[in-house]
């Protein structure tokens, strides 16, 4: 047993995010389904759907009170890409106790692997029993142990104010979320806003400080149930998707084909559905035009011919 610091829970509900309402409604839905007489299978999944939806937010509000855990001890959250560490720690300290990439990529080695497909499948198999754990005092000791003297000192000396850290505000990281997330979609669940957000404030702010009512606060948004989950989008997304309905269906055939008389250069590498495809976009009329198909089927490519 190599102490890694793998003991852990597996939660539906944190502290300070009641779930139960949601609960409620899943089970009055599951009611319904059952006298309709859907199976036990169909109705556990429309039970449970939510819940793995809304995973991100349930380990976002987990983050958010551990963080706020750490500081209360004194230190310092230093915010990553995705996720955060103390302000100050020394990587090879990191290092230290992330020992399961470099397991990962032994066992890869060993077994002469390469893909990352095929890592991740090690990642599963090399995993060490988790009921293989001692107690805390034990753990504790252990993890000291890999420690030497002097990065137990810079550990503690990771409580000083020169690793202070500028944090969010709630409304801060509440405007992020909506941003980041309604950036490339026209909607989204709430519940997503709410986790994008939590993260971006890690270590200042907390589950109620981003809540449904919160948002609700907010005059340039639309909150709606759709299909028996929150949605939200904005006023000003809702504009621009009308402006872009109204400039196709008020300007159809009113624009001149870009090349009607459009032929393939001999030797092309397009295929005979493609050359179609090309030759009724270049010779078409319409104001907007949509090219669909399956993964692969080469519409990156139709675009770019010249």
């Amino acid at each position: 047993m190599n102490a890694e610091p793998r003991s852990h829970r597996h939660q539906i509900k944190s502290e300070g995010f009641d779930i139960q309402p949601e609960l409620d409604k899943m089970g009055k839905l599951a009611s319904v389904l059952s006298a309709e007489g859907y199976s036990a299978i169909a109705v556990k999944v429309v039970i449970f759907r939510n819940l793995i939806c809304n995973a991100p937010l349930y380990e976002a509000t987990f983050h958010s009170h551990l963080a706020a855990a750490l500081r209360a001890l004194g230190y310092h959250i230093e915010k990553q890409e995705k996720f955060y560490d103390l302000a100050g720690m020394d990587r090879g300290m990191i290092d230290k106790f992330s020992n399961r990439s470099e397991q990962i990529n032994a066992a890869a080695r060993e077994q002469g692997i390469t893909s990352a497909a095929a890592k991740a499948k090690l990642g599963a198999i090399t995993r060490e029993d988790k009921t293989d754990v001692p107690n805390w005092q034990r753990l504790l000791q252990e993890w000291k142990d890999r420690l030497t003297p002097a990065e137990l000192q810079q550990l503690d000396s990771l409580k000083d104010e020169k690793y202070k850290q500028e944090y969010l505000s709630a409304e801060e990281a509440l405007t992020y979320g909506l941003e980041h997330r309604l950036e490339r979609r026209s909607t989204d669940r709430l519940t997503m806003i709410q986790a994008a957000a939590l993260m971006a404030g890690v270590g200042n702010v907390a589950a109620d400080s981003v809540s449904e009512e919160q948002l609700r606060a907010r005059p340039n948004l639309i909150i709606k149930e759709v299909n028996n989950e929150l949605r939200l989008t904005t006023h000003h997304i809702r504009q621009r998707e009308q402006e872009t309905l109204d400039e196709v269906m008020f300007n159809r055939g009113t624009r001149a084909p870009v090349a009607p008389n459009w032929k393939p250069e001999k030797g092309s590498e397009l295929s005979d559905e493609q050359q179609q495809a090309v030759a009724t976009l270049l010779g078409s009329s319409e104001n907007v035009s949509t090219l669909t198909g399956e993964a692969g089927d080469g519409k990156t490519r139709s675009h770019k011919t010249e």
